[in-house]
């Protein structure tokens, strides 16, 4: 068991057939995917990328069985200080309120500093560390969506909910600041999804190829702005669990997350945006997206649990800015 309470300072790889007779250069292309051809070559070059032990060049071919090492940058992150709530906790799961910016666990890009890296090291100062015994992730939320992540902490509990997630027996609730107001008021997006093929970044796009995909939503507050900017408070509940689901069903609707990078109309949300004073002070400046509640059947007792995470600071202020906008409509 790798303890995940520490960073990954390398990692290794060992050729196998598949690439005997490749340059070293596009080897590590294909391996590390999310680095581009000349950082690779750069960090080759720099003698952060061993061949057997020792530095190499780019152009390097190489065999069967060779050994490839990367030294990682590792980032300076404490991880007492990411604000990762427990919503509930026994010996078997593990419920907390994942804050916004933070991983849910290890990637390419992030490789260190994620919820996964926090429960690691608060079950080991716990003394309760062990390889039958140890977090595991049974969903993910994207990185700058906040709200309610669930754990297992043993096998059986894992298989338990990794079969209740796919099977769709959890039902997930979340709270999404819109872009206008959605008619109907309430009403279902039955739209299969897939990701669009040769996106410089994972992006998904509603297509009839795609996975079936079914959200439904409700307006719980509408909010018309002196200026003419309209927005949303929306419940959805996800009935299955594509990635980028509630962002994508949404903004095919007409009717974007606010502050949503990728599908969105904006990055950030000024209170000049909304005919507020400061105009130039930030409200938000992340996708106003929040899962906020989750039930589920204990995956040892059967005991139905149903957890909620409190809205984080931003989105509560954004829905202050929206109601102040509106009074004075």
């Amino acid at each position: 068991m790798r303890d995940m309470s520490e960073p990954e300072y390398q990692k290794r790889f060992v050729v196998d057939l598949l690439y005997d007779g490749r340059r070293l250069d596009k080897f590590l292309r294909f391996k590390l995917h999310w680095r581009s051809r000349s950082e690779i070559r750069k960090r080759i070059e720099r003698g952060e990328v061993l061949l057997n032990g020792r530095p190499a060049k780019p152009s390097q071919t190489l065999k069967e069985g060779d050994e490839v090492v990367v030294l990682l940058d590792v980032p300076d992150v404490d991880l007492d200080k990411i604000p990762v709530e427990t919503l509930f906790e026994d010996e078997h799961i593990w419920i907390v309120n994942k804050p916004a910016g933070v991983m849910c666990h290890p990637t390419g890009r992030h490789i260190f500093g994620t919820v996964l890296n926090v429960l690691f090291k608060r079950m080991k100062e716990r003394g309760e560390l062990t390889e039958e015994r140890k977090p595991h992730l049974c969903h993910r939320l994207d990185l700058h969506t906040s709200g309610v992540l669930v754990a297992a902490k043993t096998l059986e509990a894992r298989r338990a909910l990794q079969e209740a997630f796919e099977k769709d027996q959890v039902a997930k609730f979340y709270l999404a600041v819109v872009e206008g107001i959605p008619e109907p008021q309430e009403g279902k997006i039955d739209a299969p999804i897939a990701p669009i093929v040769g996106a410089p970044r994972l992006k998904m796009e509603v297509t009839p190829y795609g996975y079936p995909s079914l959200t439904l939503y409700r307006v719980v507050e509408r909010f018309a702005c002196q200026n003419g900017a309209n927005f949303s408070l929306v419940e959805c509940d996800l009935k299955t669990g594509r990635t980028h689901q509630i962002r994508i069903h949404l903004a095919h609707i007409q009717h974007p997350v606010a502050c949503d990078e990728i599908y969105g109309v904006r990055t950030k949300l000024r209170r000049g945006e909304l005919g507020l004073a400061p105009p130039e002070e930030t409200i938000i400046e992340r996708q106003a997206l929040h899962a906020h509640r989750l039930i589920l059947n204990h995956p040892t007792t059967g005991k139905r649990l149903e957890v909620e995470a409190p809205l984080p600071k931003d989105m509560r202020r954004l829905l202050a800015a929206l109601r102040q906008a509106s009074r004075s409509a």
